[in-house]
């Protein structure tokens, strides 16, 4: 017993020796960054604070993204998705948790199409949900058939859009990867 409780402190005192981590950290000295303008008009030119309408069925908390349509907010909160106009009454809710059409365990990311009448909606399966930008009504869903993890979905011209693709598979090296694929709705 005595030579395991000398191991088990042998252990403790080698753990508690310092480590130099001068070469890997490195601190900014914000007091030497540079203003390069101090006036925010330069980039904005109007802001408005807007109270949104809660309520039982549609109470936002913890924003993840707002996307301006052109006569709504939409509001990416905690896995579910809000429309409301620009007043702040609340709209309506864009599709809602769950396993069926139109529904969704977890999004990764949303964007507006280019066209700007469709909200889409980049969800865990690496499937791409189609809601009207309108009335929310489901309008159906692409298969983007990649086998990896996707983060992020953007408009492209037309009728296009792309996934960003962070991590390759684990096998990569043995593989061609592409980090953004670029999809059609059509």
């Amino acid at each position: 017993m005595k030579p395991f409780i000398l191991f088990l402190i042998a252990i403790c005192i080698s753990a508690c020796s310092s480590v130099d981590n001068t070469d890997i950290q490195r601190i900014l000295d914000v007091d030497d960054c540079k203003i390069i303008s101090d006036n925010l008009s330069d980039y904005i030119e109007d802001v408005k604070i807007i109270k949104l309408e809660q309520s039982d069925s549609n109470f936002v908390y913890g924003i993840s993204k707002i996307l301006l349509a052109e006569d709504k907010l939409i509001i990416y909160s905690v896995g579910e998705l809000f429309a409301f106009n620009y007043n702040g009454e609340f709209l309506f809710r864009i599709g809602r948790l769950g396993r069926g059409p139109g529904e969704y365990i977890a999004l990764n990311d949303v964007c507006i199409s280019s066209f700007g009448d469709e909200l889409l909606c980049l969800n865990h399966q690496n499937e791409v949900l189609r809601f009207s930008i309108a009335d929310g009504a489901y309008r159906g869903m692409i298969k983007t058939e990649h086998g990896v993890s996707s983060d992020a979905i953007f408009p492209m011209s037309g009728s296009t859009f792309a996934v960003f693709f962070a991590n390759p598979p684990m096998n990569y090296q043995s593989q061609n990867f592409d980090h953004i694929k670029v999809f059609s709705k059509t």
